[in-house]
C-alpha cells in the first residue's frame, strides 16, 4: 500500500474489472453475446476482498509506468493534430505581428475595424456596439 503507483482509484478499476469479468462469463453460460445494459451484479465481502489483496500484492509498477507513457504520447499525439488543424495562414504576409503592434495602435486599428463593420451594417446595432464609447 505504501508504494507510489498503487492508487485506491486503480484498485477499485482492478476490482471493477474482475467484476466485469465474472459477468461477462454468466452472461456467456446464458449465451448472450455481452452485457446488456443496467445489468447488476451481487458480489460478497469473500469474493471482492482478495481482488483487493491480489491488486495490492501484485508487482506491477513497470506496467504502470508504460500505460502512462503511452497515455501521455497519446495525448500529445492528439495535441498535435489538433494544433495542426487550428493553424492558419496569415491573410497579410507584410502586416505586423500582435507581438510586435503597441498597445494604443492594436486600439487604434480595432477601432477603424469596428467602424467598418458598422459602414458594413445596415444600422444595426450589436454587443459591442453598446461596449464603445459614444462619440459626440
Amino acid at each position: 500500500m505504501l508504494k507510489k503507483h498503487k492508487m485506491l482509484q486503480r484498485c477499485l478499476d482492478y476490482v471493477t474489472q474482475k467484476a466485469y469479468n465474472i459477468a461477462l462469463e454468466g452472461a456467456k453460460k446464458k449465451g448472450e453475446n455481452g452485457i446488456r445494459a443496467n445489468t447488476g451484479l451481487a458480489l460478497s465481502g469473500d469474493q471482492v476482498f482478495p481482488w483487493v489483496l491480489e491488486y495490492y500484492a501484485k508487482d506491477d509498477e513497470k506496467e504502470i509506468a508504460e500505460k502512462e507513457q503511452e497515455e501521455k504520447k497519446k495525448i500529445q499525439k492528439e495535441w498535435d493534430s489538433v494544433n495542426k488543424r487550428t493553424k492558419t495562414i496569415p491573410k497579410n504576409q507584410g502586416t505586423k505581428k500582435d507581438s510586435e503592434v503597441h498597445p494604443k495602435e492594436a486600439a487604434e486599428q480595432e477601432e477603424k475595424h469596428i467602424s467598418k463593420k458598422k459602414s458594413k451594417d445596415s444600422g444595426q446595432m450589436s454587443l459591442f456596439d453598446m461596449m464603445q464609447p459614444k462619440e459626440s
